[in-house]
Parts: C-alpha cells; sequence; structure tokens
C-alpha cells in the first residue's frame, strides 16, 4: 500500500537523481528493481555529470539514519502521500514494538534494517532530500539510499548546496556525517 502510493510521487527521478531501493510495481515478480542496475546507473550518470564538468563533487551521508528516522516524522511524511491518518498512527505504533530493544524499552525512533519494506519505508522520508533545488545553483544531484553525492561548476555553489542539504535534514531531525563531508575538484 505505501509502495504504490509513493511510487508516482518519486518514480520519475528513478535512475536519474534516486538509484537505490527502487520499487518495481505490483506486476513485477521482485519488490524492487536490480540494485545493480542502479548502481550502474549510478556510476554512468556521475562520469556523465563530470564529462559536462560538474567538476567539484561531495558526497553527504546521515548519521544512522535507520537508527535515528523519527515515527512522527514518517508518519508526516506517509500522510503526505495520502495514507489514512488512522493507519499511519497504528503503523507507527507497530514500528516502536518492531524496533524495541529485548529489554522491551520502547523508543519513537528507528526503523528496522533488513527486511525488505525497510528500504521503501526509508524511502518516504529520504525522498525529502529529492526536493533540494537552490536557485541560482547547477548542479547534479544523486541518491544511492541516504548516501547523496554531489556535482557543481564550482566549489561555491557546492557549499551551498551542502548547507542547503543540512537545513533539509534538520528539518526532518536528522545528522549529516561532517566526517564525511568532503569536497573534491577534478
Amino acid at each position: 500500500m505505501i509502495a504504490e502510493r509513493l511510487l508516482p510521487r518519486v518514480n520519475h527521478r528513478y535512475y536519474k537523481e534516486v538509484f537505490g531501493h527502487l520499487y518495481a510495481g505490483k506486476n513485477s515478480t521482485w519488490f524492487y528493481k536490480k540494485w545493480s542496475d542502479g548502481y550502474k546507473e549510478s556510476n554512468r550518470a556521475a562520469r556523465r555529470a563530470f564529462a559536462d564538468e560538474f567538476t567539484f563533487t561531495a558526497s553527504f551521508d546521515l548519521t544512522a539514519y535507520y537508527d535515528s528516522l523519527d515515527h512522527c516524522v514518517l508518519r508526516h511524511f506517509l500522510e503526505r502521500i495520502g495514507l489514512d491518518p488512522e493507519f499511519c498512527i497504528q503503523f507507527t505504533d507497530w514500528l516502536e514494538k518492531w524496533t524495541a530493544t529485548d529489554r522491551e524499552i520502547y523508543h519513537n525512533h528507528g526503523i528496522p534494517q533488513g527486511p525488505l519494506a525497510s528500504g521503501l519505508i526509508s524511502e518516504v522520508v529520504l525522498s525529502h532530500f529529492d526536493s533540494l533545488k537552490p536557485k541560482g545553483v547547477k548542479f547534479r544531484y544523486f541518491r544511492y539510499v541516504d548516501d547523496i553525492r554531489l556535482f557543481a561548476k564550482s566549489e561555491r555553489d557546492l557549499r551551498r548546496l551542502l548547507v542547503a542539504l543540512d537545513l533539509l535534514s534538520k528539518d526532518i531531525g536528522l545528522f549529516p556525517q561532517s566526517a564525511k563531508i568532503s569536497i573534491h575538484e577534478g
């Protein structure tokens, strides 16, 4: 149900900006499109960006994304894709139970890592980053799950993009791994 509601909002980005956890559709034998196709396409897109003279690059990675995702934030985005508010509350209540510790300590954040649907649930929130569109900046944006790669024609533009991504992550209570963010040219 979540996958079918999300698909029309995100599939135009598949293999262009988004390359991981690509839902294959309800008529497919498989839940996701082949991960290896997404990985190959992300590398091709990066090479094209570089060939188009977007030679300043940076990677942006979120700290403990799966463990940190707030259930209220997830609920917000589930409702935005048109799911019933009661379903959204029930679903995040279940997540609270599914992510509890062995000592039965419950908290309102995190999604299980490993189950097939977790990747799709993560995409509901990660698509928030795909709205990155700072004015006056020409760039290329590629996301493979929670790893974002940026390409720009100048360091100044790249820094503006990183600030914009930082603000988008703070909107939803997530934090970039600043140690992993580095700018490269060439």
